[in-house]
């Protein structure tokens, strides 16, 4: 087994100074409890007060940490990070988003017809890393490069006039 991020397993030295403190304030607690009387009749008198309880809830407290810790050091096993050479081509798309978008000199209109484009693309690529830039008064990244040709196609059909709010165009 490696860690991703070892770094976060120093943390795990605290845990003894925690357990002491925890020792510490039990202890403290038992003798300021036993200033006021016999300890057996306070806790049957009190049902609230349960050492066993606290010692209960203090480990569970302290074992969460320890796993916390573990889990941001981010444990792994089998084989190890290799980087994959990739033979494709990036491709960033830029759609004009703004309202001369939505004119119908070709049917059914601009947009449609722009988005329509983008799938058929979508539909040819295969090794190949593609985004989507949409700009109208100002330009924004709709989705960053990415292989998931199926992320895009979600992004791609939220894209319409009103995605965003200044109109115009500009790159």
């Amino acid at each position: 087994m490696r860690f991703a991020h070892p770094e976060f397993l120093y943390a795990l030295g605290l845990i003894p100074l925690l357990l002491m403190f925890y020792a510490f304030s039990f202890r403290k607690k038992a003798e300021a409890f036993e200033r006021f009387g016999n300890r057996d009749l306070l806790l049957k008198l009190s049902r609230t007060t349960s050492f066993r309880r606290q010692r209960i809830k203090a480990g569970l407290l302290i074992l969460s940490l320890i796993f916390c810790i573990l889990a941001m050091a981010r444990p792994q096993l089998g084989a190890r990070t290799e980087l994959v050479k990739r033979e494709g081509i990036e491709i960033m798309v830029a759609m004009d988003v703004s309202t001369s978008m939505l004119a119908e000199d070709v049917k059914p209109n601009r947009l449609i017809r722009a988005k329509q484009a983008v799938r058929n693309l979508l539909g040819r690529l295969q090794e190949d890393r593609i985004g989507l830039v949409v700009f109208a008064g100002a330009a924004y990244l709709q989705c960053p490069m990415t292989s998931d040709y199926s992320a895009v196609q979600l992004f791609l059909d939220g894209v319409d006039t009103e995605t965003i709010s200044t109109q115009g165009t500009a790159i």
